[in-house]
């Protein structure tokens, strides 16, 4: 799930999924009717069967290749969703399933505003007895036996009182939902999905099932209706998981809950929720225009929605990196070093999870304009681990082309960047709501890695301009001391520059980088 800012200094809701709980909160002022505890039926009857077999909620996946503002996901990743209503009645939920074939995953409760509520992350999760969490180091990571159980109660349930059934959940695997508010966001991200599983780490040779959620009454341990609590649209089951093929169409803009709201989601949307509006505001997504010959990194501001890797959260910026592009030039982009990720090519059942200096880093390019995934061609919006081609110095140079270059240019630049080992990725485009935005995340990264981005006990990050600016927008962050660089981050820092044609395939283009790059305190190769 992706996230995006307002503009002019105001907060933004999410991009995707997350911006629908804010707008039926402000749309539905109860929750909808419920079958009350004293009233389930009792075990064993038709009734119960009846409610075991719909107590199963139904996900909306955003599990995409193709996207375009206002929906920012990762498509490296599989995003999955289940939108309870809050009630007063008893109700919790129980996950349960296989720990996917990934080398990341969490499962984080949002409330009403979208804010992060709970979190469970992989390596955290206690698994079934009998089972391994692969995610923990040391652990095998293709262990078979591979289950685990999460139990979603409001917050302040008095665990005591739970029924028996649910008592074997260890108290680490309990998450908190909100008590306040029309409904949540119970969120499930996998990312890098190891070799011939989907991208929800499902299927694949072990035939994988996704795991469920189940609605419960958490006092008798009873199922309940999940399509009468679950707010999220055209829902499937868990055996109904989109392929890995691409998408017909980018996700939807707008979107109707099951209790007939329509919504737009994105800062797209909360403008309209908030103001009425019947459009975006102009400049929701715009990046710091810096310096218009540069691509400096930065890191947004923390916005409802965002992945975060505590709660509360370490600072007041998202934990990725982004940058304004040129849609009309080439940009040039160095990272001196690649931070070594979780290899999962060549696994063998004696494979261990090793925390390596992370475990996933991509780069992926948002605008206005329709963009997709399509590895191994220059025309993919998103490169991820072996995709940034890795040079023997450990560094990657990404050339990232302007999406109006003639075809004849196109083949020349490619020509060069093969000749000289530069990923390739096309470039995005600007409208009035958004400008051409590249990102860069790093999923699980080692806490004492010093290229991180944000701070630890053991690295510094790159400075959060928001901790003392909370109320401004991205695109008001100014000052170098918060543009990743050598200065703050090492040779993880990316950089780049704005070229022509010309300047690409002359050569100064490589060498207006290289000058950037020294200028700033750092090197082109982490070795020099």
């Amino acid at each position: 799930m992706t996230v995006g800012t307002t503009a002019r200094g105001r907060r933004a809701l999410v991009f995707g999924v997350l911006a629908m709980v804010v707008a039926a909160a402000s749309a539905c002022s109860t929750p909808a009717n419920v079958t009350p505890s004293s009233s389930a039926p009792s075990s064993g009857s038709p009734s119960t069967a009846a409610a075991a077999s719909s107590s199963v909620c139904g996900y909306y996946y955003e599990w995409t290749s193709k996207w375009t503002f206002a929906l920012q996901p990762d498509p490296h990743a599989a995003y999955t969703y289940v939108i309870p209503k809050v009630t007063t009645d008893p109700i919790g939920y129980e996950i349960t399933g296989d720990f996917p074939y990934a080398a990341w995953t969490s499962w984080t409760i949002y409330d009403a505003q979208a804010k992060p509520f709970s979190l469970a992350t992989d390596s955290k999760i206690t698994p079934d007895a009998g089972s391994v969490n692969p995610f923990v180091v040391g652990n095998p990571v293709l262990a078979p036996k591979r289950s685990f159980t999460l139990l979603v109660l409001p917050k302040g349930t008095d665990t005591a009182t739970i029924a028996e059934s649910l008592r074997s959940v260890p108290s680490s695997n309990i998450i908190s939902s909100p008590t306040s508010g029309a409904a949540y966001v119970l969120a499930n991200r996998v990312y890098n999905a190891f070799p011939g599983y989907n991208r929800g780490g499902a299927g694949g040779s072990t035939n994988t099932s996704f795991p469920s959620v189940r609605a419960v009454n958490y006092q008798t341990g009873e199922p309940v209706d999940c399509t009468s609590q679950n707010l999220a649209p055209g829902a499937k089951p868990p055996t109904e998981m989109p392929t890995n093929a691409d998408d017909a169409k980018p996700s939807d803009g707008v979107l109707t809950l099951t209790d007939g709201t329509r919504i737009a989601v994105g800062s797209q949307g909360s403008r309209r929720a908030a103001e009425g509006g019947s459009g975006a505001q102009d400049g929701a997504e715009y990046a710091p225009a810096l310096d218009p010959d540069l691509i400096e990194f930065t890191r947004p501001p923390l916005l409802p929605g965002a992945d975060v890797s505590s709660i509360p959260p370490p600072d007041n910026c998202a934990g990725y990196l982004g940058a304004l592009t040129d849609p009309t030039r080439f940009g040039l982009i160095r990272m001196p070093h690649v931070a070594v990720w979780f290899d999962t090519a060549g696994l063998t059942p004696q494979s261990l999870f090793v925390q390596e200096e992370t475990t996933y880093i991509s780069f992926t390019q948002y605008g206005s304009g329709v963009s997709f995934y399509d590895p191994g061609t220059p025309d993919s919006g998103s490169l991820g681990n072996g995709e940034l081609k890795v040079d023997k110095s450990g560094g990657s140079t990404i050339l990232l082309w302007p999406p109006n270059l003639s075809k004849d240019d196109q083949q020349k630049v490619f020509s060069l960047a093969e000749k000289n080992g530069w990923a390739l990725m096309r470039g995005g485009e600007q409208g009035k709501v958004t400008t051409a935005n590249l990102f860069v995340r790093l999923k699980g990264a080692s806490p004492s890695y010093q290229g991180g981005y944000t701070p630890t006990s053991d690295r510094q990050g790159v400075p959060c301009y928001f901790d003392a600016n909370p109320t401004e927008s991205w695109y008001q962050a100014t000052g170098d001391q918060y543009v990743a660089s050598a200065k703050n981050i090492g040779t993880g820092a990316p950089q780049g520059v704005n070229c022509t044609l010309a300047e690409v395939t002359g050569g100064s283009c490589v060498s207006r980088l290289k000058a950037y790059i020294k200028q700033t305190g750092g090197s082109y190769t982490a070795s020099s």
